[in-house]
């Protein structure tokens, strides 16, 4: 979840700033691939990680944040449509 945290360019070509405030500094442009050298697991758990991120209850964000839910399962509810995920 770090990780996900940490990448903050999405794959493909990085797009040009638009409109960045002159006050305010750019966040350093980290990408998927970076983020999972800098902490040792692979693109793919950064991959899931951020489907979590993005797409999960907290709930389940906490609960991989915690170990208790492994990330690519968590990814896996996460994007699954609502109605198949009450019951």
């Amino acid at each position: 979840m770090v990780a996900a945290r940490l990448a903050n360019l999405t794959q493909g070509r990085p797009e040009k700033a638009v409109n960045l405030p002159l006050y305010e500094p750019a966040a350093p442009q980290i990408t998927q691939r970076q983020a999972a050298d800098m902490l040792a697991v692979s693109e793919r758990t950064v991959r899931a990680a951020k489907e979590v991120r993005d797409h999960g209850v907290p709930d389940l964000q906490h609960a991989v944040e915690a170990g208790r839910v492994k990330v690519s399962p968590a990814a896996n509810i996460a994007t699954q449509p609502p109605e198949l995920c009450i019951g």
